[in-house]
């Protein structure tokens, strides 16, 4: 059996909260962990051209929560992680 470990790392800023959620498989648990969240009015899905394939899915499953969503799609690769 394949052993699945999620992630849950949250960001603390001055003004604000959130988690960032890191793990295997959650794509198809995506609709699970929507329903948990509190209600946002936006999202933005951060992804590298690796993902190209699964973002518009992505995309598209946060736009059908009825809230504001933005997708910016980066050059994959190291030089994408630094916006400096």
């Amino acid at each position: 059996s394949t052993l699945r470990q999620d992630h849950c790392v949250p960001v603390a800023l001055a003004e604000r909260r959130y988690e960032v959620h890191i793990g295997q498989g959650l794509l198809p648990r995506l609709a699970q962990h929507l329903a948990a969240l509190p209600t946002y009015s936006r999202y933005f899905l951060l992804a590298d051209e690796a993902l190209i394939p699964v973002a518009p899915l992505v995309f598209e499953q946060l736009k059908r929560t009825g809230r504001e969503a933005h997708l910016l799609v980066v050059p994959a690769g190291e030089a994408s992680k630094s916006f400096a």
